[in-house]
């Protein structure tokens, strides 16, 4: 049984240490700014976008930023650098398509914020200075007048 046990643990540990590996696959739907789907080898995974927080389905610039990533991503192949999973047991990613990051280009484009509470990398210090830009610059989402992150929206809306 101990045995069993030690080689159930390696095969976990060698599972989760593969799961880390960056892939490449398609993305084959855009659920909204900060979640894909995306296809490998038949395999359909839900996505979400590490340490950023796009407006939701309700807010002003939610269909700005879902149309920025369909335009950027949709139908083309990715490269996916794992984070974690979340809650929901999403891919938690950073993607990036011809060495550029999705990530960092909704938010340098005004369509996504820099989500302090999760984004805790040193990329994150750039995309902070993109936020800064695109803010300076009434970018995307900065066009409005006083534009609410979604963790702020969440919280109103449940009140």
């Amino acid at each position: 049984m101990r045995v069993v046990i030690q080689l159930l643990i390696c095969f976990i540990c060698s599972q989760l240490a593969l799961a880390q590996e960056p892939f490449t696959g398609v993305v084959t739907k855009v659920i909204d700014g900060d979640s894909l789907q995306i296809t490998v080898n038949g395999k359909k995974i839900e996505t979400r976008l590490y340490g950023i927080d796009s407006p939701e389905y309700d807010q002003d610039s939610s269909k700005g930023a879902k149309k920025f990533v369909v335009n950027q991503v949709s139908g083309k192949q990715v490269t996916v650098y794992p984070q974690y999973k979340d809650s929901y047991g999403r891919l938690v990613a950073i993607i990036s398509l011809k060495g550029k990051s999705l990530n960092y280009e909704l938010v340098a484009s005004g369509y996504a914020w820099v989500y302090p509470r999760y984004c805790k990398k040193a990329i994150c210090s750039s995309w902070e200075e993109a936020q800064k830009k695109a803010r300076k610059k009434r970018l995307g989402l900065w066009s409005e007048k006083k534009p609410v992150p979604p963790w702020r929206w969440k919280r109103m809306k449940r009140q």
